[in-house]
């Protein structure tokens, strides 16, 4: 998804909404000149392998990415409710908790968002701890299926050029 930013205080030369609406076009098409990039990877054989390791460990990156979107939700709603009847606190809504959830459950901990309450300090704690683990308990089996793979792939003998 590609979010453009418009700005509305400054004056275009342009006021129509034909020629604005062209512009974003051309906007959009120059950055998929970024992506050209990825033509690159025809030439090396470890991105053709990392590829083919990424490949054939989507279903275990698909199901990390499940239990980390459930892991959010739960967290996020339990800590809204948690949180609601607290006076000036950021948790206003599921959504809103939902980034605190991400942050939180991921390690980053960016601090602009922190529960309150102790119910909510010790749904912080144990937020932490499963994100921790649902990450822990799925990385050694990526980690050798990409092993594997790129293994298998490099180990090759390289074609006559």
């Amino acid at each position: 998804m590609i979010f453009i930013y418009l700005d509305f205080k400054t004056p275009r030369p342009f006021q129509n909404m034909d020629s604005i609406g062209s512009l974003v076009i051309l906007r959009v098409l120059r950055l998929f000149r970024v992506l050209r990039i990825f033509k690159l990877s025809r030439h090396s054989r470890n991105m053709i392998a990392f590829g083919i390791a990424l490949k054939a460990s989507l279903a275990e990156l698909l199901s990390l990415g499940l239990f980390l979107l459930i892991d959010v939700v739960v967290f996020a709603s339990a800590l809204y409710y948690a949180e609601m009847d607290v006076d000036k606190t950021s948790f206003d809504s599921i959504p809103a908790s939902c980034w605190w959830a991400v942050v939180t459950v991921t390690t980053l901990g960016y601090g602009d968002m922190f529960p309150h309450t102790a119910i909510g300090k010790i749904l912080g704690t144990l937020c932490v701890f499963s994100g921790i683990l649902v990450i822990a308990f799925q990385m050694p089996i990526m980690v050798a299926k990409f092993t594997w793979t790129f293994m298998q792939n490099t180990s090759e003998s390289p074609e006559d050029e």
